[in-house]
């Protein structure tokens, strides 16, 4: 099984994901970019794949999220979504 990353990322217009070097279109809040990640990282599962979910501190550097369920998400330190 390949492990891939999603990045959740700031955009001038709101917040994008991207993952496998293919960006999300473009959403007005964090939350919203969050939950259509944790969509994609189901529809990486199905497929077998590993898909870890990270976003951006303010530092510059990639920080994994986690969850205990898909509306609840707090900073961590391993997100692999499977």
């Amino acid at each position: 099984m390949s492990e891939i990353f999603c990045d959740i990322v700031p955009h001038s217009e709101g917040w994008m994901f991207v993952s496998d070097g293919v960006q999300s279109p473009i959403f007005p809040c964090y939350q919203m970019a969050v939950e259509a990640a944790y969509r994609h990282a189901n529809t990486e599962a199905r497929a077998h794949r590993f898909l870890v979910l990270r976003e951006q501190g303010l530092n510059g550097r990639m920080h994994a999220l986690t969850s205990h369920d898909e509306t609840t998400i707090s900073g961590g330190e391993a997100a692999i979504v499977h």
